[in-house]
C-alpha cells in the first residue's frame, strides 16, 4: 500500500502533470524509492509494533501507530536522498506519498480486520486458546468480560487448588486440574495463552509459577493483578531506577481516542445545537407563557476528575419519577396525572427535549455526548446511590448507556456505566447515539422506559 502511494503520488505530479513540481523526478530514480520505501517501511512497521499480535485487532491504537510510522518512514527518505545529493526530491511528492500512504494502509488494514472477524466467527480462525489460573470472582468476572467481547479468547478452563475437577465455574468451563498441573495440560490442550490471577491462588503456587516464567514455553504467560473491578481509567508501566511501577492513568480516554472523541463531540455537538436552535427559542417561549419563570433548572454536577460545574435542563418541575411545583417544594404529584398548569413540562420531560440546553455544555467541554450519567455534586456518595470513583475518569454524557440499554435500578445503571467506561470503543459511542435518534423518532418516552 505504501508503494502504491508513492506511485498515485509520481503518476499524479509527473506522469499526468496534474500538479506542478518543484523537482525533477525521473521514473529511473522513482523506482530505487519505491524499492527503499518498501523495505523501510516494512522495518519501520515492524519496529513500531505493527505486526505484534498484542496491537493487531486493537482499535483506534493500531491506526495510530499506522500515523506514527508512516511519519518515521517519510523522515527516513528524506534523510536517504542526501545518499544521492545530484537528485533532488520534490516536496509535493513527499507529501502526497505521505497523505495517501497513510490513507492506504489503515483503509487496508480496516478491510483485513473485517476479513478476519468474519473469519473468526464462521471457520473459528484466529482463536487463542486459554488456560486461567485460580478462581474468585476477580478471575469469573475477567472471563465473562473477554468472552463477551470479540476478543478471539477461547477459555478452555481453569487451574485451582481449591475446587476439585470438574467444578463448572461458567456455562461449559470447567476446573480441569491444579496450578501445579499447568504445563502438563497446557502442552495437551494446545494453550496459546495462560492468566494467572495472583490474588486466587496460595503465595508458594504464585511463586512457583512467576519463577518458572523466564522458562521457554509455547504458551505466553499474562498475569492479572487482581484490581479489574476497581479500575476503570487504565494504567501503564513506568520504571524508576529499574524498577517496574504501575502508573494509574487520571482518564480512562487519552491519545488519539481522546481525540476521537472530542471531534465526534464538538462536530456533531455542534451540528446539534444549530439545528435544535429554532426549538430551544420555542421551547422557551412556551414556558415563559404557559407558566412563567424560570425556564432552566440548574443542577451541581461531577464532571470529569470531580470538577464541579453547572448543568443546565429546561425546567419541567419532574424530579426523578416525580413531579414537583418550585413554589412547594414539599408536594409531590404522581407522575401520571395531569396538570393543566404545566402541560409543557410533561411534554418536555416525556420527549427527552428538556436536555437540549446540555449541548451548550458539550461545546464548552464539560460534558460529553456519549457517557455516563452526572451524578449531583452535594450530599455523600455512596455504592447505594449508584457511586463509583470509577465514574469520574470521564465526562459525563448527554445520553448514555443508562439510557439506550435499558436500567431498572441504580445498581443497573451503575453496571451499565461501567461496562461501558471498561469497555468504550468510538463505535459504541456511535452506536448509542443511534439508538438515542431512534428512540427519540421512534416516540419511546423516558416514562415508557
Amino acid at each position: 500500500m505504501v508503494s502504491l502511494a508513492s506511485w498515485l503520488a509520481w503518476n499524479i505530479q509527473f506522469g499526468r502533470g496534474i500538479l506542478i513540481s518543484d523537482a525533477l523526478m525521473d521514473f529511473k530514480f522513482f523506482s530505487y524509492d519505491i524499492l527503499f520505501v518498501a523495505v523501510a517501511f516494512v522495518g519501520i512497521f515492524a519496529v513500531s509494533g505493527l505486526y505484534d499480535q498484542d496491537y493487531l485487532l486493537s482499535g483506534v491504537k493500531e491506526y495510530g501507530l499506522v500515523f506514527q510510522s508512516c511519519n518515521y518512514g517519510m523522515v527516513a527518505l528524506v534523510l536517504a536522498s542526501y545518499l544521492n545529493p545530484s537528485q533532488l526530491l520534490s516536496r509535493d511528492w513527499l507529501l502526497g506519498s505521505w497523505i495517501l500512504s497513510i490513507i492506504g494502509v489503515i483503509a487496508m488494514r480496516f478491510s483485513m480486520r473485517r476479513l478476519f472477524f468474519l473469519l473468526r466467527r464462521s471457520k473459528g480462525w484466529f482463536i487463542q486458546k486459554t488456560l486461567l489460573v485460580g478462581v474468585n470472582d476477580h478471575a469469573i468476572m475477567i472471563a465473562r468480560q473477554i468472552r463477551q467481547q470479540a476478543t478471539g479468547v477461547e477459555i478452555i478452563g481453569f487451574l485451582d487448588e481449591f475446587l476439585p475437577v470438574e467444578t463448572t465455574i461458567l456455562d461449559g468451563v470447567k476446573v480441569l486440574g491444579t496450578p501445579d498441573q499447568l504445563h502438563e495440560i497446557a502442552i495437551s490442550q494446545h494453550v496459546d495463552q495462560v492468566i494467572l490471577f495472583s490474588n486466587a491462588v496460595a503465595w508458594e503456587t504464585f511463586r512457583d509459577t512467576m519463577y518458572q516464567s523466564g522458562y521457554k514455553h509455547r504458551f505466553r504467560l499474562n498475569l492479572s493483578p487482581g484490581f479489574y473491578e476497581i479500575l476503570t481509567s487504565g494504567f501503564k508501566i513506568t520504571h524508576q531506577g529499574l524498577v517496574p511501577l504501575i502508573s494509574i492513568k487520571p482518564t480512562r480516554i487519552q491519545g488519539a481516542d481522546w481525540i476521537l472523541k472530542t471531534a465526534l463531540d464538538y462536530v456533531l455537538g455542534m451540528l446539534l445545537f444549530l439545528i435544535s436552535l429554532p426549538l430551544n427559542l420555542l421551547i422557551i417561549f412556551s414556558i415563559y407563557f404557559s407558566d412563567g419563570r424560570p425556564l432552566f433548572a440548574h443542577h451541581k454536577v461531577l464532571g470529569l476528575n470531580g470538577e464541579i460545574f453547572w448543568m443546565r435542563k429546561f425546567r419541567t418541575n419532574f424530579v426523578g419519577k416525580t413531579r414537583r411545583r418550585l413554589d412547594d417544594p414539599d408536594l409531590k404529584i404522581d407522575i401520571g396525572k395531569e396538570d393543566s398548569n404545566f402541560w409543557i413540562g410533561r411534554f418536555l420531560f416525556q420527549s427527552g427535549l428538556d436536555k437540549l440546553p446540555q449541548l451548550w455544555a458539550v461545546l464548552r467541554g464539560k460534558l460529553s455526548l456519549v457517557g455516563p450519567r452526572a451524578m449531583a455534586a452535594d450530599g455523600e456518595y455512596t455504592e447505594s446511590q449508584g457511586f463509583h470513583p470509577s465514574l469520574l475518569t470521564v465526562k459525563p454524557g448527554w445520553t448514555g448507556p443508562w439510557a439506550v440499554w435499558g436500567a431498572n435500578t441504580i445498581a443497573d445503571e451503575k453496571r451499565l456505566n461501567l461496562h461501558y467506561i471498561r469497555n468504550w470503543t468510538i463505535w459504541s459511542d456511535l452506536q448509542i447515539l443511534f439508538q438515542t435518534f431512534r428512540l427519540a423518532l421512534n416516540r419511546q418516552t423516558r416514562i415508557d422506559k
